[in-house]
């Protein structure tokens, strides 16, 4: 699918929106907002089941079902959500106890972030950055099941690059989030289409930027699994849910669904190309039979 909600749905039970009546981020047809992972298997409850350590980081987006119920089966987890989300789910108000700053922000997912770890409120200044807690939660993870020798399977749905396109702890300052609209009153028509030309390539750096930082954490994860020895008995899938959002987002376009889906791991081909049609539905399947999951 071209957008966010549906590819979700399709990684986590392998099953198309004819069967699970999830279309689009807004048409959850036959209350499948509420039934998505009652009707359906999700491949984590499965993992967990068969006696696997699960965790899930970043951005959930995948109908009614927490990932710690018992239908998704994550075991742990460190999700970016909202504050009175959070304050909700804690059952106590995180500004008025001090937990938190409360500062205006156009967007929390990066700097300053809201985020719930095992169901407990992650306490953060305006300097931190929500993509290196979450990489973070996810390497300690794996690092403290490799020393318990306890199987495990992660899933990092990371809210990088989606707008806002903010600076990074590499490029620009803390809570530099969303550049302010520029102002085009005034200016004569080609002094509008130099302007407009300018904070174009400025908002696409700030985009490239965000993406060389994605690939810093990747760097970051895949170091990680050398470090703990199990880099040769570790599968890694990269994969994006749908193209960007300015040109491709929800539009039925090539560049909508061809997204990046690389793999790798143990007798994969350490270089090469398919040009086999493939798609989400093939991800959770494929994950039970490496770990020879009914």
């Amino acid at each position: 699918p071209a957008i966010c909600g549906p590819s979700r749905a399709l990684i986590m039970t392998g099953k198309y929106s004819t069967t699970t009546g999830v279309y689009h981020n807004g048409v959850w047809l036959n209350n499948s907002r509420q039934t998505l992972f009652t009707k359906q298997h999700s491949w984590s409850k499965l993992f967990k089941e068969a006696g696997y350590e699960t965790a899930l980081a970043g951005k959930w987006h995948c109908g009614a079902n927490s990932p710690w119920d018992k239908e998704l089966g994550f075991t742990e987890f460190c999700e970016w959500m909202g504050p009175s989300k959070i304050s909700a789910h804690i059952g106590q108000d995180i500004y008025k106890t001090g937990l938190r700053k409360n500062i205006k922000q156009s967007d929390n997912r990066y700097w300053h972030p809201g985020i719930l770890q095992n169901h407990k409120y992650v306490e953060v200044d305006t300097t931190d950055f929500g993509p290196d807690i979450r990489c973070d939660f996810i390497m300690d993870f794996m690092e403290r099941n490799v020393k318990a020798d306890k199987p495990f399977i992660a899933y990092w749905p990371t809210v990088i690059p989606h707008g806002p396109y903010t600076s990074t702890p590499h490029h620009g300052e803390p809570m530099d989030i969303q550049p302010k609209k520029i102002d085009l009153k005034g200016l004569t028509g080609d002094e509008k289409k130099a302007a407009q030309k300018k904070n174009d390539e400025y908002m696409h750096q700030r985009f490239t930027h965000l993406i060389e930082y994605m690939d810093f954490l990747l760097g970051k994860l895949m170091d990680k699994t050398e470090e703990l020895g199990i880099a040769d008995n570790t599968y890694i899938i990269f994969c994006a849910d749908n193209g960007t959002a300015s040109t491709a987002k929800n539009r039925g376009v090539e560049r909508g669904v061809h997204v990046p889906y690389l793999i790798m791991g143990p007798e994969v081909k350490k270089r090469g190309i398919s040009n086999e049609l493939t798609d989400f539905s093939d991800i959770a399947p494929t994950l039970l039979d490496i770990a020879g999951i009914e």
